[in-house]
């Protein structure tokens, strides 16, 4: 076994997991979760602190700025790098993220897109500024209803990936993700896909908010505001950072701001199991990542012995 994979919905303790498991069979843990990697927002992205990167190496994570192409393409390229010298130094990769796009690349390899170009990718982008993102996550459910399904009908960067890749090629994205052709960084992983009770999910969802507000979550996104008051967009998919933002411009109230935010997290909470359920068929399914019961299940899948770099 080279690796392991460790994803799972929002709150589910994946992190908490992979430094078990990074740890117990000396390893390097690699992000795969997009919110994480963008530098400027650290809180309510729930990315590690700086003691957890400093009791091992931990990659990818707040490492590019919101203005940077964030394509699944470019970080299956940087994983694969950081893979290849953790095997140099007989070190354990262990990649963790939301069970999402990049973890279902990274599993069963990445299809190849032909390139959209700029002035399709530029008429999308002014479509959704001038007819409005409801109008264009409308048409979205028409040309790939699909994709429409699991990402947030206020998701502008995914919308417009969706009707760009559409409009120049004539099939629908999600179809193109379904023709693989290029492999995945390796197939010889233990997957360990997270599943706790949709309940227990959501309880520990509305109770990690609440302890992002009380590490200043609010002061992080005031932080982010430019002289206009507005922020990256990119960053505005960050659950939480909308509705505090709206708060801030004093559209709502906090427990407004607060109450949103929660839900905007329960909904991909949510999206992000049913993603699991349809596209990560054949992993270990066990509950919450830092609970002793599926310590136990995971490390006992994981035998120091069966781990060959």
């Amino acid at each position: 076994m080279e690796g392991i994979l460790v994803a799972g919905p929002t709150a589910s303790g994946k992190s908490a997991l992979a430094m078990t498991l990074a740890e117990q069979f000396g390893g390097e843990i690699i992000n795969a979760d997009v919110m994480q990697s963008y530098r400027e927002v650290r809180i309510l992205s729930a990315r590690p602190g700086p003691e957890d990167e400093k009791r091992l190496p931990h990659h990818l994570y707040g490492y590019r700025n919101a203005q940077d192409d964030a394509s699944v393409a470019n970080w299956m390229e940087e994983a694969s790098t950081i893979i290849a010298a953790c095997k140099k130094s007989e070190r354990v990769p262990v990649v963790v993220g939301g069970a999402s796009l990049y973890i279902t690349c990274f599993d069963q390899g990445l299809a190849q897109i032909p390139p959209v170009p700029s002035d399709i990718r530029a008429s999308v982008r002014e479509r959704i500024e001038n007819e409005g993102v409801g109008a264009c996550y409308a048409m979205l459910e028409k040309t790939d209803p699909r994709l429409a399904q699991r990402i947030a009908p206020g998701d502008k960067q995914r919308i417009a990936r969706g009707l760009e890749v559409f409009e120049a090629t004539g099939k629908p994205l999600t179809d193109w993700q379904e023709e693989t052709h290029v492999e995945p960084p390796s197939r010889n992983y233990l997957r360990l896909l997270l599943e706790p009770e949709r309940a227990l999910v959501y309880q520990r969802c509305e109770q990690r908010f609440d302890a992002m507000m009380s590490e200043g979550a609010l002061e992080e996104v005031d932080g982010l505001r430019d002289a206009r008051g507005d922020i990256p967009p990119a960053l505005k998919h960050i659950h939480g950072v909308a509705p505090l933002l709206s708060h801030l411009r004093g559209e709502i109230s906090l427990a407004k701001a607060v109450s949103a935010a929660k839900q905007h997290t329960r909904n991909y909470a949510k999206r992000q199991t049913t993603w699991a359920r349809h596209r990560l068929g054949g992993w270990h399914r066990l509950g919450v990542g830092d609970s002793d019961e599926t310590i136990g299940k995971a490390l006992s899948l994981a035998k120091p012995d069966l781990i060959r770099i």
